[in-house]
Formats: structure tokens, C-alpha cells, sequence
């Protein structure tokens, strides 16, 4: 307890411009704690969807062994997604990733681009499927031979 001039005491406590002080130092923190993570939102987006897509590329190949016929993985380009009518899922394609495959498949149909194919004996079509996102980009690899599937940023 404080004893003021006049003889009274006064709890102790912090002044308001200690209270100041430490509001402006949290938000400094934050401030540059949000501004890190922002940078690095392209590259964590970007990388959420290589892993995604080439797990679905592993999926659509192991579905080809297992049902002993071919499995395409097709891009709907309107739909934003990459999809494979015999297996049955899909993966959304976020917004502002640019998803291409090098060297391009003709077009399989309206707003469809085919991306892979792997067929029964676990071989595929192989090439890249080049991912992009800002000033990030990505491979995605599929060996014709074997099928494997390998991711590359």
C-alpha cells in the first residue's frame, strides 16, 4: 500500500501508462508474428496440395492394380478439381493454384484435361504435373515405368 500526501493509502497497481507500454509491445508482437506467417501462406498452401494430389495419383494407381483395369486422373477445370471416375474421389484444386501437365494430353472432353493415366500392371502414362501458386511452384513426378509417384518443390 501506498501512502499518498494527505495521509491515505492506495492499492497497488499498474499506471496507465505501464498498461500502454505492454499493449503496444503485444501488438508489435503480433504484428510480425502475422506478417511471417502471411509470406509463407503461398508455400504452405502450395505444398498442402502436391501432397494431396500425390496421394491421390498413389491412390488411382493402387486402384488400377486392385481393380485390374486403367484409371485416369482427369482435371475439371471448371469444377476446380482433380478427379478419377473409377475411383471415386477427388481433390479441390484451391483458389489461385495453377495445376498443368507437361507435356499436355489432349482434352478428354468438355473442360476436362486428362493429367495420368496408370494402368492394370501398376505402369503409367508418366510425366509432370507442374503446380503453381504466387511466385511458388512444384513438380509432381510419375515414373511410366513403375508408376511411382514423387513430389518436388
Amino acid at each position: 500500500m501506498r501512502t499518498s500526501s494527505a495521509g491515505k493509502t492506495s492499492p497497488r497497481g499498474f499506471t496507465l501508462i505501464e498498461m500502454i507500454v505492454v499493449l503496444v509491445m503485444l501488438a508489435a508482437t503480433v504484428s510480425l508474428i502475422s506478417g511471417v506467417n502471411l509470406r509463407q501462406r503461398d508455400s504452405l498452401v502450395l505444398r498442402d496440395f502436391g501432397t494431396s494430389l500425390t496421394a491421390f495419383f498413389q491412390l488411382a494407381r493402387s486402384t488400377a492394380l486392385a481393380d485390374g483395369r486403367k484409371s485416369v486422373c482427369l482435371l475439371d477445370v471448371a469444377g476446380r478439381r482433380v478427379f478419377s471416375p473409377g475411383v471415386g474421389r477427388s481433390v479441390p484444386v484451391p483458389a489461385g493454384v495453377d495445376v498443368a501437365r507437361k507435356p499436355p494430353f489432349p482434352g478428354t472432353g468438355e473442360g476436362d484435361v486428362r493429367l495420368m493415366e496408370f494402368f492394370m500392371d501398376g505402369s503409367s502414362s508418366g510425366g509432370t504435373v507442374a503446380v503453381a501458386f504466387g511466385e511458388h511452384s512444384g513438380l509432381i513426378e510419375v515414373d511410366p515405368l513403375l508408376g511411382g509417384v514423387r513430389a518436388r518443390w
